[in-house]
């Protein structure tokens, strides 16, 4: 018979102080000054013990057993209870954290389209700049045209390294427009999460 400490090793041995049948690892590690001898030397003990228990000591053999028996089952459901509330409460918190997490999102995904926005309006009046421009560089009608032009190949002129370097083909239009990339956006998440639960 196997030992149940040690389910690689066989039971052989028997402790007369412990009473116990053990396995060689079990004399290693708790056993070893006390008197042990073999399984089959010590069987008369064995045996003697055994008709104790279930005859002359009969009724209280019993009873133990039926009182174990009653410990177990209690042991046994609150284990069941106790593994139910742990699952709900880890629903629990999982809700509260995808709820926060669709929130946060919301408000980041928010800003994130504010910053788009401002990029398209700068865009589109920078096309508008060059579109005037286009038109009126052969012949401008005024001085105020005239006034307009400049202003208007100025800022076109300055803007052209800017927009170079800001909308560089090899780099990610998400940076480019200084927009929030997608893990930036978990990691605002995480941080404020985070924030919260210690607070």
């Amino acid at each position: 018979m196997n030992c149940s400490q040690h389910q690689d090793e066989q039971m052989r041995l028997f402790c007369k102080e412990c009473e116990d049948i053990i396995c060689v690892q079990c004399l290693l590690e708790n056993h070893q000054q006390h008197n042990v001898k073999g399984l089959f030397e010590s069987q008369d003990i064995i045996r003697n013990k055994v008709n104790y228990w279930c005859s002359d000591n009969k009724l209280a053999t019993q009873h133990d057993l039926a009182e174990t028996k009653k410990q177990l089952e209690e042991a046994n459901e609150k284990n069941v209870q106790d593994e139910a509330k742990v699952e709900d409460d880890i629903h629990r918190c999982e809700m509260q954290w995808k709820n926060k997490i669709e929130i946060e999102a919301k408000d980041l995904l928010k800003t994130s389209k504010e910053v788009f926005e401002v990029s398209r309006n700068q865009i589109h009046s920078l096309v508008d700049e060059v579109k005037f421009c286009e038109n009126e560089m052969e012949n401008p009608a005024s001085e105020d045209s005239l006034i307009r032009l400049y202003c208007s190949l100025k800022k076109c002129s300055i803007n052209k390294e800017c927009l170079k370097s800001k909308y560089n083909k090899d780099a990610p239009l998400l940076i480019q427009l200084n927009a929030p990339s997608g893990d930036r956006l978990l990691g605002c998440i995480g941080r404020r999460l985070w924030y919260e639960k210690d607070v």
